[in-house]
């Protein structure tokens, strides 16, 4: 049994290590003398620059704690999704004024485009890029269900603290989120929707491991789920089909197994227990290497966009008796 553990702990280890492609250099110095390498907004702000999204100042700082106004939040949302709507010659008075039209055209609550943006009207305003007019606890439950948004004190609608005002930093951050699921924008009807959770998701149940998922429709033909048997354990790999990417893996161990490897594992993986079943012990983790060509934009966009999905189907985790 001990070593049926040790096996079973390396390949869990191989999995995560080993990815679609490792050749992945990582930046050695920032552009901002404001925003280090251990910045938590860091490689958002990066590709924010990098995609013309947003400049920084003349002084060679990016102020990433800066409030932004409406029309700076349209103007980085519209650059970021469709540039070309907005011509270069515009012949309009304020730089911001052709956003701010465009935006109107598409019913968006494009209000107040002076005052400082709420994180609240943030949400409302991806809701709206999406094509639904949600109120403002619907489209805050609507952006933390699509994994766009990750709360501030909490993941739901009071953590995620609407009244505060955005700033450069999580603005981009939203975006680019944004970007990573959706490559264009969306007109919006007059009429205000009602959101429903049922309406992303639907239930997927595995009758031999007797788990269930919320798994985002949006994911329909574009995954699989790999069974790998080590012995009388198991490794579910849930495989993006066009990156051929893991995006998380749930394995299934004995409650022996995993007591004697859980600290040597959680030691060099994010791996976290989420339930047991009789002798049987369910380990949720994601990969920890690159799982997609970084050369290939159509599969860094279609891995990371389905990878922000992945805490929420984590936290949908039930036991099963079927």
């Amino acid at each position: 049994m001990k070593n049926l553990g040790k096996v079973l702990a390396l390949t869990l280890l191989t999995i995560c290590y080993i990815g679609t492609n490792s050749g992945v250099a990582l930046a050695d110095e920032t552009p901002f003398k404001d925003v280090p390498l251990n910045h938590w907004g860091y490689s958002h702000i990066q590709w924010a620059v990098e995609q013309d999204v947003v400049d920084g100042y003349p002084d060679g700082t990016f102020k990433p704690k800066r409030t932004v106004t409406q029309s700076e939040f349209l103007t980085m949302l519209i650059r970021a999704a469709n540039p070309k709507v907005i011509p270069d010659d515009s012949s309009t008075k304020t730089w911001e004024e052709p956003y701010i039209m465009y935006a109107r055209k598409l019913g968006w609550k494009a209000t107040s485009p002076k005052k400082k943006l709420t994180r609240g009207l943030a949400a409302q305003l991806l809701a709206n890029a999406t094509g639904k007019n949600y109120d403002l606890k619907d489209s805050i439950q609507y952006m933390l269900d699509l994994g766009l948004a990750q709360g501030i004190s909490g993941k739901n609608i009071e953590g995620y603290q609407a009244n505060q005002e955005i700033t450069r930093a999580e603005a981009v951050t939203l975006i680019e989120r944004y970007s990573m699921k959706y490559n264009e924008l969306h007109t919006v009807s007059s009429s205000l929707e009602i959101y429903s959770h049922a309406d992303l998701f639907h239930k997927y149940t595995n009758s031999t491991y007797h788990f269930r998922l919320e798994i985002p429709k949006s994911w329909d033909t574009r995954y699989e789920v790999r069974d790998q048997s080590i012995g009388n354990g198991h490794h579910l790999n849930f495989v993006n089909t066009m990156t051929q990417g893991t995006l998380f893996t749930i394995s299934v161990w004995s409650k022996s197994d995993w007591a004697e490897q859980e600290e040597e594992i959680k030691g060099q993986i994010p791996a976290v227990q989420v339930g047991e079943r009789g002798n049987q012990v369910y380990v949720f983790h994601t990969p920890t290497d690159v799982q997609y060509d970084p050369s290939n934009d159509n599969a860094k966009n279609e891995y990371q966009g389905m990878f922000l999905d992945v805490q929420n189907i984590k936290s949908s985790f039930q036991i099963s008796d079927k």
